[in-house]
Parts: C-alpha cells; sequence; structure tokens
C-alpha cells in the first residue's frame, strides 16, 4: 500500500462477514487463569522486544509504578470533564485531541490510541484512513485517533546513583505525527528495561530522574503527556512516578503509564492506564481463551480505575505481539494456527461491553507497523506479523460497541 493512495479499496460486505465469522469464531469461553501479570516478553528478558522494534519493549512486563495519590478523577463534573462539551476546565472538545490546555491535568476522551516506533507517511495515512471511515459513523468521535504513542526515547540506567546523562529524548516523531493528525495527542514513549537498576537508586536520585523526563516533555511543544514503560517494576519506584506526576500536572500534561497488572498504586498514580491485553502467557493458545481471559481482565482493571480515578485504555495484538502469533519450540518459534483478523475479533468482543464505561477509554494498538504483514522467517524462526492487515483495519472501522455479539 502506498502512502499516497486514497482510502484503501474494500469490499465492506466481506469485511462486515468477517467480523461476524470472527466474533462467531470466539464465542466459545474457558475458564481463565490467574493474571499473568502481562507475561513477560520471551525467556523472561525484562521485557525486551525480540523483535528489533527501534528499542520498542515487548511490553509483557509489568512497566507499572506506585504511589501518588489520584489528582482527581475524569468525568463527573470536575474541570476539564471527560467524554462529552467543552467542560469549565478546558477539556477539549469535538474532534481535539481530548488533552488539557488550562484545566485539569486529568482531561481525557474516548477514542483509540497506538504505538509508533518509526515514522513513517504510510503509517499516518492508515491512521488518516480510519478516522475518516469511523468519523462518518454514529460513534465515530469516541473512537477516532486520540491518542497516539510515538517513540520519544528510553533510560540507560547503570550503577545504583542518577547520572545527568541517562535520558535520551528526540521529539522528532511527535512532531512528526503531530503535523499528519492533528487531532491525535502525543503522548511520547521513554522506556527502559532497567527497572532494576531504577530501584536501587534513592528517592532523591529518582526525583532527578523525574525532573529530567519532566523537562524534556515539557519543552516539548507536540508533547501533551508522557507514555513511561520501565521494566521490570518495582515498588520501589515510587518516587520517580510521584515526583515525575507533579511535575507534569504542573505543566498540564498528563502520565500515562503501561502495564500488566490490572490492579494496584498504579491506577491512582497515572492519569491513563495502558493495560497490556496481549502476550498474556495463556495456555493452550486459542483465540476463545484469549477473550475469556483478556474480558476478565478488563473487569478487574476497570474496577481499580474507577476506585483510583485513573482511566484506561487497552492494547490489543493488532500484530507484533508475540505469544499470540508464535509459541516457543526450542531455539525457534511456531505458528499459533490463529490469524490477526481471530485475535483481533476476540479482543474486539471483549473490550466491547465496556465501551460505555466512564472510565474506559479505548483501545490501544500494538503496533502500527509497516513491516510483513505475514508471520515470516527470521531467519529460520517463525516471528509475528509486523503490520496490520486490511483485513484487521475493516474490523477496526466496522466494530460496533452498540451491538455486542
Amino acid at each position: 500500500m502506498s502512502a499516497s493512495s486514497a482510502l484503501r479499496a474494500r469490499t465492506h460486505v466481506a469485511i462486515a462477514g468477517l467480523l461476524l465469522a470472527s466474533f462467531s469464531a470466539c464465542s466459545s469461553s474457558s475458564t481463565t487463569s490467574s493474571n499473568a501479570q502481562g507475561g513477560t516478553s520471551n525467556g523472561g528478558s525484562s521485557g525486551v522486544n525480540n523483535g528489533g522494534n527501534a528499542g520498542a519493549l515487548e511490553h509483557g512486563g509489568s512497566a507499572g509504578t506506585v504511589s501518588g495519590g489520584s489528582a482527581g478523577t475524569p468525568g463527573g463534573g470536575s474541570s476539564g470533564t471527560a467524554n462529552g462539551g467543552n467542560a469549565s476546565g478546558g477539556a477539549a472538545s469535538g474532534g481535539s485531541a481530548g488533552m488539557p490546555s488550562g484545566g485539569s491535568a486529568n482531561a481525557t476522551k474516548k477514542g483509540i490510541s497506538g504505538w509508533l516506533y518509526a515514522n513513517d507517511t504510510a503509517l499516518a495515512s492508515e491512521l488518516q484512513n480510519y478516522d475518516v471511515v469511523v468519523q462518518s459513523k454514529p460513534d465515530g468521535a469516541e473512537r477516532h485517533v486520540r491518542y497516539l504513542f510515538p517513540y520519544g526515547g528510553g533510560l540507560g540506567l547503570t550503577g545504583s546513583a542518577y547520572t545527568s546523562d541517562a535520558l535520551s529524548y528526540d521529539p522528532a516523531a511527535a512532531a512528526f505525527y503531530a503535523a499528519k493528525l492533528p487531532n491525535a495527542a502525543m503522548l511520547p514513549i521513554i522506556d527502559s528495561g532497567d527497572g532494576d537498576a531504577l530501584a536501587t537508586f534513592s528517592s532523591a536520585d529518582q526525583e532527578k530522574l523525574a525532573a529530567d523526563v519532566a523537562a524534556a516533555i515539557v519543552s516539548d511543544p507536540n508533547a501533551r503527556g508522557a507514555h513511561i514503560d520501565i521494566e521490570p517494576f518495582h515498588d520501589e519506584h515510587a518516587p520517580f512516578y510521584a515526583k515525575l506526576k507533579a511535575l507534569l500536572h504542573a505543566s498540564q500534561k498528563q502520565l500515562t503509564l503501561f502495564t500488566g497488572r490490572t490492579s494496584g498504586p498504579i491506577y491512582s498514580t497515572a492519569d491513563i492506564v495502558v493495560l497490556s491485553g496481549y502476550d498474556l502467557g495463556i495456555t493452550p493458545v486459542s483465540a476463545a481463551k484469549y477473550q475469556t481471559t483478556l474480558a476478565n481482565m478488563v473487569d478487574t482493571a476497570l474496577a481499580s480505575a474507577a476506585s483510583g480515578g485513573s482511566t484506561l485504555l487497552v492494547g490489543i495484538p493488532v500484530s507484533a505481539s508475540f505469544e499470540e502469533y508464535a509459541t516457543e519450540s526450542g531455539a525457534c518459534s511456531t505458528a499459533t494456527g490463529v490469524s490477526q483478523e481471530q485475535w483481533v475479533g476476540a479482543a474486539l468482543q471483549a473490550v466491547c461491553p465496556h465501551q460505555a464505561d466512564a472510565s474506559y477509554l479505548g483501545i490501544a494498538l500494538w503496533q502500527v507497523g509497516s513491516g510483513a504483514l505475514e508471520i515470516h522467517s527470521e531467519p529460520g524462526c517463525l516471528r509475528h506479523p509486523d503490520a496490520i492487515s486490511d483485513a484487521v483495519w475493516g474490523l477496526l472501522e466496522n466494530f460496533d460497541p452498540a451491538h455486542c455479539p
């Protein structure tokens, strides 16, 4: 697909049939295992992505956080009210990004999101095309591209003390996608696989590091906040997150945190919690078991968000997740036999009942990539698909939460 092409030519009757078939294939239920806490990426490698996605973390670890009370709940008539009109705190309305501009740092609105690790015009076009389609639907305002996670940089932490050169941040990705999708809030990713090291920092050193991260985000005119993914998570990270949240809120910017956890202090620390709805460590691997497991996780996470004063985005495996598409077999991997369409259909069915929930914002696409559409060999070992197929885009566009199966 070229970046200059118009809307993808699709037969929507066929896509609608695929959606129903996918839901039907996922309709059987099975009991869920206890929460896999997000499932670490292959071989417990501290969540580091094995797919080479430009420094991305394979969001399987528990890059959550603790501490810091809630700074106000979205919705409920507070300044910057979520999900609806232009409340008094300056929450955006209409097709705007739904992030604060002078009001509460917790002003959030419903919509979808996604992770981006390359500045690619073709990927921007895919997201623009999706927006054109869903904006014509009755619920389009709640399902358009509201938030994006372009890759901003990482934290290289060594030793057990703060150093001023730990943060590497580049505002180019946020600028690139903000120009092409001006109605989406840019929440640049800052990630790290050095969570063990951070846990050994003193509170004062963690706060110094938080100040560096906040300074980078606050000085970036295209960043509406930060998307933090530090793995593995430790309770000892609390001073870092508490300080970062306070500094971001002081500049009317938001803190979003990725996690595999469905409860805990992260749900009062973050403004938006992004739950890993993939790489869940389920066995046997099947779309039906995945759907049941994810549905139970979302139920628990939403209850945690409601009590903690945060909101929830749910990451789903549109591509790039490992466990849904391939399983370990010695040194290499084998295909699960479940298609992208089946995984996405199961995920949509799992979140479908929650569209009207005040704490639920929408889905997050892991990930929006531009690689091969099929599971491929690297070398001789099966890997996940690295792009979203037209059929999956069709499922997302035609998803109708008003008529859950």
